[in-house]
Formats: C-alpha cells, sequence, structure tokens
C-alpha cells in the first residue's frame, strides 16, 4: 500500500514561499540583465539568496516525509554542498560563470534563514 503526502497548510506555505522566492530572483536577474538595476550588491548577490531560499523551501517540507526529524538538516546540508560544488565547477571552467567565495557565503545565508522559516513554519508552539 502506497502513502500518500498529506498537502497541509504548512507545505502549501512553505511551496508558495519558495514560488514568490523563485520569482523574484527571476525578476531582479531579468531587471539587472537588461540594465534597469544598477545595484551591484543587489544585482550581484540577492538573485543568489532568492534562489536558494526557493529551493530550501521546496525541497524540505518533502524530504520531511522521508527523514522526518532531521529533514531540515538533511537538506541544508545537501544544498549548501551542491552549491559549493556549482561554484567550484564555475571556479574550475566546467560551468558557466564565475566561481566566487562570496556566492557560497550568499548561499550559506540563504541556508540558515530557510533553516529559520522552516523551523518557524513547521514547529508548534507549546500552549500556555
Amino acid at each position: 500500500m502506497k502513502k500518500e503526502i498529506k498537502l497541509d497548510k504548512r507545505l502549501i506555505l512553505c511551496e508558495l514561499l519558495s514560488f514568490i522566492s523563485l520569482s523574484f530572483g527571476i525578476l531582479i536577474y531579468a531587471l539587472s540583465y537588461k540594465k534597469i538595476l544598477y545595484i551591484p550588491l543587489i544585482r550581484s548577490f540577492f538573485p543568489d539568496f532568492l534562489w536558494m531560499l526557493s529551493f530550501m523551501l521546496a525541497i524540505t517540507p518533502l524530504l520531511m516525509e522521508v527523514f522526518s526529524k532531521h529533514a531540515i538538516l538533511i537538506s541544508a546540508l545537501l544544498c549548501l554542498l551542491l552549491s559549493v560544488l556549482f561554484e567550484i565547477f564555475q571556479f574550475l571552467d566546467i560551468l558557466g560563470g564565475t566561481g566566487d567565495i562570496l556566492d557560497i557565503a550568499v548561499y550559506f545565508a540563504a541556508d540558515i534563514l530557510s533553516c529559520i522559516i522552516i523551523k518557524f513554519i513547521y514547529v508548534r508552539r507549546k500552549s500556555k
């Protein structure tokens, strides 16, 4: 018998926040590509931050079905590992782009924020 994934409010909220983060990251990237957005810090790092946040918010609730207790830690480490590998491949010219240690710091900050958001959404507060 197959186990069904329940679509509860918390999962829907995480996926909605993921979609919003991804959309804003794409919008900022598009505006900077068209030379409409000139603020270097936002243009260079904020889309990466939003994309990592989106990725974490999307996969962590799904991993909770498999790894229930440690899903947040596993998804945070997985996302950070993938982002570090991505930057190394860019640095080695295996992938396009510029490998940058600041990008890894941005991914790490997004990882931390997403863990806080997911904990806030999923951890129920004890009643008074």
